[in-house]
This record gives C-alpha cells, structure tokens and sequence, in this order.
C-alpha cells in the first residue's frame, strides 16, 4: 500500500484562493472546491461558482489546533442523510467520455461501507438520472468508480486495497475514453490502471454532490475529513497527476495581502504574507 504524504499544518487559516490558470494542470479544470479554507455551511466552487449547501445533518469544520490536518470539513458517518449537494442541475460536470478526480482528505475509518467522496448523477432509474461519476471507499479499504450505461445498468472498476484508517491522502482518478482505461494515483504513487467496456449515458438531469449521502445510491458519508476537491474534462496525464498529489494546493494562486511601509520607512517597500506556505504559528 502506498506511504502517506505528511501536509504541513495551515496556521493560520489560509486566505481565499484562486486558480492559477497559468499551471499546466488548469486546462479543464471545470470543478475545484478548496474546502480547507472555507468555514460556514456552503461549499464553493472557485470555477464556476457552483455551491453544494447541505442537504440534512450537521457539519464541522476542524480546528488546526486540535490536530495536525489543516482545515477541513469533518463528516459523521453516523448520520446517514449528511450531504452536501448543488441546488440546480450541474450539466457542465456531466462527464460522458474524459475526465479527472482529484480529492485530498482525512479518512478516519472504513468501517462504514460505501463512503462516499463525489459524484454527479440523480436517484431514479431513468436515463437522464444517470450518475455519470461515483467514487465510494468500501469497507476493505478498495476504490470503487462506477457510472451508469444505458437505463439503470451499471459500469464499474475497482481500485483494491488502496485505503488504510487514520491516513491523509490525495488522491488522482481519471477515465480515458479512447482505450477505455481508468488510472489511479495514490499520495504521488501509481497505483494501477483498470478497463473498461462502456462509457456512460445520459445524466444531463443530475446534480452534483460531494462528501455525502446521494438519494438511492445506498452510501454513507465519508467518515474523515475532506480538504480539497476537484473536476476536470480531460484525463491528466501521469505527471499532471503526480504533481497534484503531492501538492493538490499548489493550483491555487495565493492572494497575495500586501501591507503598504509607513511614509518615510525606508525605500517604502510593501510586506508580503503568504500564508498559504505558512508552517507553525508564526
């Protein structure tokens, strides 16, 4: 099983960021939720401004000083109808061929099967319902990604033992629609490719919807804490994908808080706090 990856711990709270669309990771990227630095209870997308508010049940966002994880949104898998889902249909992250993953988060435990991470689809059986993504963690700590084809029939892969307790991951999924192929990246780490037969259908009437519950999906929440989310249109390519899981937040473009010198100071040079890159509590 791969190694996990130390983050250093964000203190103080990161400042609101923004993508820096000048990395070569940026092309199509449609999706990024920076959850660590947000606080309340919506989640915001920085892209397109898509916002996933709860559906049921109670989130709390961590406290770096309780523990060496940074901010994030803490799940309870107890609480079967937690979810954090979009208020209008989310067309521009239905994915039918191409696309990418990318999640950095706190799994506290895999006892609770079918954790769910993300997903895009509905909760009936008829096409336009369709999920066209789904990732779930399962109790024996495998990756599965799954979509439906067709009316309710389903296309899956399974990612085995790719999971341990009380770990920090990040995390780089992506599907190729041209040789049907899924990669998995784990903290920096190939872990496998997997095939496939079909690719997916219709979807167009689901929403999106990430750490929680989707109706008739038969998950439960993500027992941990989730820091970092985002989407793509295309497959990364293997060095996009590393590079993500060993910083996931280095897409983002700090901004930058600048702090004018007193008149006279000498040459009146501006300060410059970058605390994205801040380590301790100084």
């Amino acid at each position: 099983m791969p190694s996990s990856v130390t983050y250093p711990r964000l203190s103080p709270r990161p400042t609101p960021q923004r993508v820096n669309w000048k990395d070569s990771r940026a092309a199509g990227l449609v999706g990024a939720w920076p959850i660590m630095e947000q606080g309340g209870n919506v989640i915001h997308d920085i892209v397109h401004g898509v916002e996933c508010v709860p559906k049921s049940g109670s989130y709390q966002w961590s406290n770096p000083a309780l523990g060496t994880i940074g901010w994030g949104l803490e799940l309870d898998s107890n609480d079967a109808n937690q979810a954090a889902r979009t208020a209008r249909k989310t067309p521009h992250l239905n994915f039918l061929g191409d696309m990418t993953m990318s999640a950095s988060f706190y799994l506290q435990s895999i006892a609770i099967a079918n954790g769910h991470i993300g997903s895009h689809g509905g909760g009936t059986e008829n096409e336009e319902d369709n999920f066209t993504h789904f990732f779930r963690i399962t109790t024996g700590g495998d990756l599965l990604y799954l979509w439906e084809y067709s009316t309710g029939t389903n296309e899956s892969v399974t990612f085995s033992s790719v999971f341990a307790a009380t770990t920090l991951y990040t995390i780089v999924v992506t599907r190729r629609e041209v040789d049907k192929a899924c990669n998995l990246w784990v903290n920096g780490t190939h872990h496998s490719q997997q095939t496939y037969s079909n690719n997916p259908t219709g979807g167009l009437n689901g929403d999106f919807a990430v750490v929680g519950l989707s109706s008739g999906s038969g998950t439960a929440p993500l027992d941990g804490t989730l820091m970092d989310y985002k989407l793509w249109n295309r497959a990364l390519s293997g060095r996009e994908a590393v590079a993500e899981c060993v910083n996931p937040y280095s897409l983002y473009a700090p901004r930058v808080r600048r702090r004018v010198g007193k008149a006279g100071a000498p040459g009146g040079n501006p300060w410059y706090y970058r605390q994205q890159q801040a380590i301790g509590a100084v």
